[in-house]
């Protein structure tokens, strides 16, 4: 009697339908090669399988513990951000000046009214933390003169600028306005700095401001510090004579471009 036989055949991680073979002979003898060849690739494909699950749980360091996070080893080298990327630190504080547009942003934070063989000069104040100024096309308006500022006038962030009549080497003159063109009296005058329209700032001042001869008035640096200095100096009791300790000068006394030194 001639036998059908079925072969299931098991492949990686399925079972596969069974397959009826062709007929054996008289002799109830499997033909090897004939099955082989019939199965030889689902055989074949099972022991790839495994191989290569084997190769994959054998290979060398995947059984060994994840690196150390904080290790550098942990990143790939491309993740770390070289130093020369980082911005150089007076980028932000420095960026491109601008005109001032806003009233406040500059403020005027000391006046030499009354030197002594000396020129006038003025010293203003940038108490932005980030923005530099240029003052450039802007004006300084007194009562009865004025000067339109021609040239670049640069002040940086929490910074002083001076402007001056005339150049002194001991004042450090930042822009020259020239003779005449801005003259601050001594009893009582306007000293404004406007631009675009705008003023961005005005001190007028009387006799009760303490001036003095030789001696220039300066705003106090809590008030620059304060939240609003462009109102505080309108206050005569904002303003201090130079002390004994500012002198610039063999005949004068004041800080241009430096810290103010009112007493507390």
């Amino acid at each position: 009697m001639r036998l059908r036989v079925a072969i299931c055949c098991l492949a990686a991680t399925a079972l596969v339908a069974c397959t009826p073979l062709r007929p054996l002979d008289d002799d109830d003898e499997v033909d090897a090669a004939s099955i082989a060849r019939d199965a030889g690739p689902a055989v074949d494909a099972a022991r790839d399988a495994r191989v290569v699950i084997d190769a994959t749980l054998d290979a060398p360091g995947l059984d060994a513990p994840p690196p150390d996070a904080v290790s550098p080893d942990a990143f790939a080298p491309d993740v770390f951000v070289p130093r020369d990327a980082f911005v150089a630190p007076d980028a932000w504080v420095s960026p491109s000046p601008v005109r001032p547009s806003a009233v406040g942003s500059v403020v005027f934070s000391e006046l030499m009214i009354e030197p002594r063989s000396a020129t006038q000069w003025v010293e203003l104040y940038n108490p932005s933390a980030t923005q530099s100024f240029d003052l450039r096309t802007c004006s300084f308006d007194g009562m009865a003169t004025s000067h339109p500022i021609a040239g670049t006038f640069v002040i940086p962030p929490r910074s002083y600028g001076v402007a001056s009549a005339s150049f002194d080497a001991d004042i450090g003159t930042d822009y020259l306005y020239g003779t005449g063109t801005f003259l601050l009296e001594r009893d009582a005058d306007r000293a404004a700095l406007v631009c675009g329209g705008v003023v961005i700032d005005e001190v007028l001042y009387g006799r009760t401001f303490p001036i003095l001869e030789q001696r220039s008035i300066m705003v106090a640096s809590s008030v620059l510090g304060g939240s609003s200095p462009h109102l505080g100096n309108d206050v005569a009791d904002a303003w201090c004579s130079a002390p004994e300790t500012a002198r610039y000068s063999t005949r004068n006394y004041g800080t241009p471009g430096a810290i103010n030194t009112c007493p507390p």
